[in-house]
């Protein structure tokens, strides 16, 4: 959702953010992947994995340090 560009990370030279919010795609794999997982689209985006027990989410990097976050709340 949010790159480094401040002089010393140049994200955007080889990345571009995720602009869709709370926003999940399917994304196609490849045949190599597809024959070893035995999928051919795996949910790509914003999102939290809840289950009974636990919710699961990440960021990285610049997300941590930037006023503008994506907050997820446990339901």
């Amino acid at each position: 959702m949010t790159l480094a560009d401040d002089g010393n990370y140049r994200e955007p030279r080889f990345f571009t953010s995720w602009k869709h919010a709370y926003l999940v795609e399917d994304h196609i794999l490849s045949k190599m992947l597809k024959d070893i997982t035995g999928q051919d689209k795996i949910p790509f985006g914003n999102a939290a994995i809840y289950t009974a027990e636990t919710s699961i989410a990440s960021e990285m990097c610049e997300e941590l340090w930037t006023l503008r976050r994506y907050l997820f709340v446990p339901r």
